[in-house]
């Protein structure tokens, strides 16, 4: 479902509105739901690319539809491509799929907890810069954030130039530590300088081969969707697409097959592939 709307005065728990900007008549924000990818049209994002650096993907996780619309508006108007949940189900299809460089996470999600979800995200590996947001901002609320792997917490109500600010702040710690170089049975990955070897000798892969190696090792064993590797390495959902990804894995577990005996790439009908190391 595809929702559009102007730019209003909104302030819903007391959030600041979003500034006005010069020859922006009818800013409009377009919706995708479960998840969204926020577009504010008619203003270039490269003004704010120059002014606070380079862009980042940011990813914002709020049960409160117009909280989750402002917030995900302001970063995008910063310059940031901005990934929208409205539940620990749909953040976790997402998370555990796409790498993101700041996590924007609200504490108390309905039944669920953006808290564990953080913790979860630790233990399995992620170390994106957390954001959390929440109504309770004492001490001991603060602390609790901190501890289940938070960088940093903002109380709400909240001032979106204070958000933005503090995004922009994780941001410029750098990109969370992932492995650079994976070993799959006598195969060595290096992803940093895309060389790849097979029993000490080298494994040629291509550019588009390595575009999905990697998105698939950063899922670290979890399945990642059909149209997600489609939209990251093609940039576009297709049948040809579809086609061409279909050879790409073919094609990887064929230059795989001799070294990887510890190691599948394997196919879950209907759902997606994944790459895990079996022991």
């Amino acid at each position: 479902m595809r929702t559009t709307f102007k730019r209003g005065v909104l302030s819903h728990l007391g959030l600041w509105n979003l500034p006005p900007l010069a020859n922006d008549r009818a800013a409009k924000t377009t919706i995708e739901n479960p998840i969204a990818i926020f577009c504010v049209s008619s203003t270039p994002c490269a003004l704010s690319w120059l002014r606070y650096g380079t862009a980042m993907r940011v990813f914002v996780l709020d049960d409160d539809d117009e909280t989750r619309e402002l917030v995900g508006a302001a970063l995008t108007r910063d310059g940031h491509k901005v990934t929208v949940a409205g539940s620990r189900e749909e953040a976790i299809e997402v998370l555990y799929s796409l790498n993101f460089d700041v996590l924007v996470l609200d504490v108390m999600l309905g039944n669920a907890s953006g808290l564990e979800l953080c913790a979860s995200l630790r233990t399995d590996g992620i170390q994106t810069p957390t954001l959390f947001l929440s109504a309770r901002g004492t001490v001991r609320a603060r602390v609790e954030g901190l501890e289940a792997g938070g960088d940093d917490y903002l109380p709400k109500p909240f001032a979106l130039k204070e958000l933005v600010a503090r995004v922009r702040a994780l941001g410029r710690r750098g990109p969370a530590l992932q492995p650079n170089v994976l070993t799959l049975g006598q195969a060595t990955l290096d992803f940093s300088r895309r060389v790849a070897y097979a029993a000490s000798q080298p494994l040629p892969l291509t550019a588009r081969e390595w575009e999905v190696l990697e998105l698939l090792a950063a899922a670290r064993g979890h399945v990642v969707p059909f149209d997600t590797l489609l939209e990251r390495a093609w940039g576009e959902v297709t049948e040809q697409s579809r086609a061409s990804l279909s050879v790409i894995v073919s094609r990887l577990r064929h230059k795989f097959a001799d070294v990887c005996d510890a190691s599948v790439l394997h196919t879950v009908q209907g759902v997606g592939y994944s790459l895990e190391i079996r022991k």
